[in-house]
């Protein structure tokens, strides 16, 4: 059994309250199936967990038990004597996969007083135990902590007291059951090995001593794989502690931490820290309120230290405390009775982030219990959309009312993200899976889950007038679904505008769009838009003329002579100029709104003709002259005719000609400009080789003006022959410019 350096004791007090926790007991031992569980639980591959209790069972010699972590507990092997009895430590699983352990006594029964020294013992996954070593004092007596396997493959222990000293042995033994003792101890040393080895990163090998040392209250050593030891630290008493009854623990710090069950400043024990080297500090010394002798400690998944406490009188029934690595100390949970009382192994965290263990007494029957503890509680943090919701499936989160809860460590809970309308889901962020709008997290840390959503934004189209209005993907249909649409933010959208028979678009308002093109409105879902499509009836415009010339609209949609007539839309002004051809001058407007000389504004309001009058001129002509009236041929004369009046706004067009149309060349029709009473035109002539004259006549309507013209002849000047003998005279090259020269008609 667990030899605890406190007297164990049934008085019962009052200690400090604990937070609440979600604390179960899920098997209570009843002597048949065990009695006095002391060591710890551990979890096997198989996900079950495995255990001792060190009296109990049919021979009332201890068992071994396996249990779900529902609680459904099965016994394995039923201690005889001879194979052992008072197994009180952890099982180990090697890597073979079997188990092996140890009994305080039993084995060879003629020994240590006749209880036998206690055993090595191998047992398979289905409960078949052999047992491995059997000690008979002088190599160790009592193994009371459980077996650690090591780098090399082989176990390691130690016994409470026997060896070659009678202080206790450390031992190695194969998993074939060769047996070594490595190291034995003398009392300066240390005595009384209670709690396990570690091996620490070193390789070496690290352990306490409940007795001895320098001051007699306890060592911490470090032994090399090769039994070379070394005290690294020699407890005082009351400042730093004394007789250390559980093994140490190599925290992810690289430092050991460890417990000493009496001395501190109530001499209730102390928590420790110990360098590799040997620097020790003590983190926290436990008072009555406590519980008195703290266990070995673990290192959970949150780096935090876990422990019971108060296996003795004369304070508690015991305690599960929480220790922070720089000393913080929490009690976790405080046992009463039922729960069971005296809880002396170490915790196990097993893999769904939950502590168990088991206590050595009481509890709904009489014999002790195995419990489960929440693990550590860590918080989900949900941060969804303003617009959004997020629920968990237990309801603890519902943003916006709760968007933080406390979940125990490992529990899994499911969030679903949802919308009001304004939004859609769009991913989650810090999941462990997703499975659409559902976010799945496993609570072995603080978590934070984000749910994100993209705003939905509203498109509204309106239509003035008869026509519709169609988007490019069919969500908006005018005459069908004129309203509004919700679209996802960034969405591009094409509006076309298509008016009715008989009507008009007239184009895009309210500022929706980013781009227009005629009857396409083009734009980005960004924000809410609104647009606009303005659609007028369409009504006829007709343009007829009186006389000869032409009007035009300023949007050229009307040129009359060839299209006199088009349609706009209700309300449209349109303007119109008047043109009169050559000959006439254009007089009035008909049907306009407005008017401005041979300008016209008309108004659409309805159906509408306007029209335009122009008007013949009888423009006589009085002379025409010309200068100089006698040159030589190949030079120009000017013509000069002269108007009786002022020539019309159209123009007046004269038509000019030569009796002598090889010698004398004038233009075949000249245009005198509106109002211009003269007109002055180049005449040119060609070169004659005898004198030549010729009547040049001007015709206007019914009017006829002549005047006749003498040309010379043009004797070019003779030559020198050239060199080459070539006497041929030529026309100097400047006459030969002069009589090709074409002179555009000269205005006076």
């Amino acid at each position: 059994m667990r030899s605890s350096l406190a007297v164990i004791g049934f008085y019962l007090a009052t200690v400090l309250a604990s937070p609440a926790q979600n604390f179960t007991v899920l098997a209570a031992f009843n002597t048949t199936n065990g009695h006095h569980a002391s060591g710890a639980l551990i979890q096997g591959t198989d996900g079950n967990l495995y255990g001792t209790t060190a009296s109990g069972g049919t021979n009332f010699n201890g068992t071994i038990f396996r249990m779900t972590t529902d609680g459904a507990l099965t016994t394995l092997h039923y201690f005889t004597g001879s194979d052992g009895w008072a197994p009180s430590s952890a099982l180990l699983q090697a890597t073979d996969g079997n188990f092996y352990g140890t009994t305080h006594y039993g084995g060879k029964m003629f020994t240590c007083q006749g209880n036998g020294c206690g055993t090595v013992f191998r047992m398979t996954p289905d409960g078949t135990l052999t047992t491995l070593y059997r000690f008979s004092g002088i190599d160790g007596m009592y193994p009371d902590a459980s077996l650690i396997q090591a780098s090399d493959g082989n176990l390691y222990g130690v016994t409470i007291s026997g060896g070659l000293h009678s202080g206790g042995t450390v031992f190695k033994v194969t998993l074939g059951g060769a047996f070594t003792t490595i190291y034995n101890f003398s009392g300066p040393d240390g005595h009384w090995v209670q709690g396990r080895l570690v091996q620490a990163t070193d390789g070496n090998f690290y352990g306490t001593t409940g007795w001895g040392g320098t001051d007699g209250n306890g060592t911490i050593f470090r032994l090399t794989p090769q039994g070379k030891l070394t005290t690294l630290y020699s407890f005082k008493g009351p400042g730093d502690g004394a007789f250390p009854a559980a093994g140490l623990v190599q925290a992810t710090d690289g430092n050991l931490y460890g417990t000493n069950q009496n001395a501190g400043s109530s001499w209730c024990g102390t928590a420790f820290k110990i360098t590799l080297d040997g620097t020790l500090t003590t983190l926290y010394r436990f008072n009555s309120p406590d519980a008195c002798g703290p266990g070995e400690l673990i290192q959970a998944a949150d780096g935090n230290f876990y422990g019971p406490s108060g296996g003795g009188i004369p304070y508690s029934d015991g305690i599960i405390f929480k220790m922070t690595p720089d000393g913080t100390l929490t009690t976790m949970h405080t046992f009463a009775p039922n729960d069971g009382i005296y809880p002396q192994g170490a915790l196990l965290q097993a893999s769904d982030g939950n502590f168990y263990g088991t206590t050595y007494l009481y509890g709904p029957n009489c014999c002790g219990t195995v419990f489960r503890m929440v693990g550590s509680s860590w918080p989900l943090t949900a941060t969804p959309d303003a617009q959004a919701d997020v629920t968990s499936a237990d309801g603890y989160i519902k943003c916006g009312q709760t968007c933080v809860a406390q979940y125990p460590a490992g529990q899994v809970v499911s969030l679903t993200a949802t919308t009001h309308g304004f939004s859609v889901f769009d991913s989650w962020i810090g999941c462990d899976s997703v499975n659409g709008n559902v976010c799945t997290v496993k609570m072995d840390y603080e978590r934070t889950v984000t749910a994100t959503y993209t705003p939905l934004y509203d498109l509204n189209v309106y239509t003035g007038g008869n026509g519709t209005v169609t988007s490019n993907d069919g969500h908006i249909n005018c005459g069908t679904v004129c309203y509004y649409y919700n679209y996802v933010s960034g969405t591009g959208v094409t509006l076309t505008a298509t008016p009715d028979p008989g009507w008009a678009f007239i184009g895009w308002s309210y500022g929706g769009c980013d781009r227009v093109n005629g009857n396409t409105c083009s734009l980005t879902m960004n924000s809410n838009k609104a647009v606009l499509a303005g659609f007028k009836f369409i009504y006829p415009l007709a343009v007829s003329k009186s006389g000869s010339g032409s009007v035009i609209s300023g949007d050229g949609h009307i040129s009359c002579g060839s299209r006199c007539s088009s349609s706009y839309p209700d309300g449209t002004q349109i303007g119109l100029s008047a043109m009169p051809s050559p000959g006439y001058t254009f007089s009035s407007w008909n049907g306009c709104d407005s008017t401005l000389g041979n300008l016209c504004t008309a108004l659409i309001s309805s159906a509408k003709n306007v029209s335009a009058t122009f008007t013949f001129a009888q423009v006589p002509l009085t002379s025409l002259t010309l200068k100089p009236a006698s040159l030589k041929g190949g030079d120009m004369a000017i013509a000069t005719v002269n108007l009786g009046q002022s020539a019309p706004s159209g123009g007046l067009s004269i038509a000019v000609s030569s009796n002598s149309p090889t010698l004398v060349h004038p233009p075949a029709v000249i245009v005198v400009p509106g109002g211009m009473t003269s007109f002055s035109f180049a005449v040119r002539t060609s070169v004659t080789r005898q004198k030549a004259v010729a009547t040049i006549t001007a015709t206007a309507n019914t009017s006829h003006v002549g005047a006749t013209l003498t040309l010379n002849v043009q004797r070019p000047p003779v030559q020198a022959p050239s060199t080459n003998g070539n006497s041929k005279a030529t026309v100097p090259q400047a006459e030969r410019a002069r009589q090709s020269t074409y002179r555009q008609p000269v205005q006076q």
